[in-house]
């Protein structure tokens, strides 16, 4: 069962979150000025020097971090890429084979040219919404990792993947939902994309070990859609792009 931690941040905790993302973005930037004459870092050294010592060790540790989660997430959005690289080759290959069975078997059998013709006339031209939202929950790893470095592998994780494989690849809005439900004591995040085709809000439970996607279909009558919290994603997102403080 997903669990809700409350946590509060002293102005020092922020100070040291600000040096630490200092640090983080320094490290991750393509700068190429000696670290000495840039003013930023003269200014980060300064407060730096001045911490304790412990201090300086959290303020390390949070840097360490901020770097990992976004090698977390670039290495997430590649791993989609390089599915979608896969599954076009596949396709191109498909198509060869299928070109030349059409042209061999066209000097032998107009009537097999014509049937080839009409089932082409006939195939779709675009991909559905199921569709899509079926690629991108197989997409997410079923050993996915803690995200968030929350210590939990959950629907926070699920959820937040969900969003960033999709934005990666389809330009239809995406949103994390929160289910806050005391009565049945769920706590809960899923996703939403909305289509734009039929003017309606998809809901999407991101766990590729479900047999189905669809939200009211995985929870039953656990899931009730007045308890939905919406305008969240920045809350949790923010934790893998801009990362937080959690000593």
């Amino acid at each position: 069962m997903p669990r809700t931690v409350f946590a509060t941040e002293t102005e020092h905790d922020k100070n040291l979150y600000a040096l630490a993302y200092t640090a983080a973005r320094c490290k991750l930037s393509s700068c190429v000025d000696e670290c000495i004459r840039c003013d930023t870092y003269r200014r980060w050294k300064y407060c730096y020097d001045e911490l304790a010592e412990c201090d300086k060790l959290r303020v390390d540790n949070m840097a360490a971090d901020l770097v990992a989660r976004h090698d977390y997430a670039r290495t997430l959005i590649k791993y989609k890429q390089k599915e979608t690289i896969n599954g076009n080759i596949r396709h191109y290959i498909r198509k060869v084979i299928w070109g030349l069975v059409v042209l061999f078997f066209l000097f032998f059998a107009g009537a097999l040219l014509l049937m080839f013709v009409a089932c082409s006339n006939s195939r779709p031209t675009g991909l559905s919404m199921d569709s899509k939202i079926n690629a991108i929950v197989q997409s997410i790893p079923r050993d996915l990792r803690d995200i968030n470095a929350d210590n939990e592998r959950d629907c926070i994780d699920r959820a937040i993947a969900f969003k960033l494989l999709w934005d990666n690849t389809y330009s239809d809005k995406c949103e994390i939902v929160r289910n806050l439900n005391s009565k049945y004591n769920l706590h809960h995040l899923y996703c939403r994309v909305f289509d734009s085709q039929n003017n309606v809000w998809i809901l999407v439970e991101p766990d590729p070990s479900k047999r189905t996607y669809k939200v009211k279909d995985t929870w039953g009558s656990r899931y009730d859609p007045s308890c939905d919290i919406y305008g969240e994603s920045y809350r949790w997102m923010k934790e893998v792009v801009y990362g937080k403080c959690n000593n």
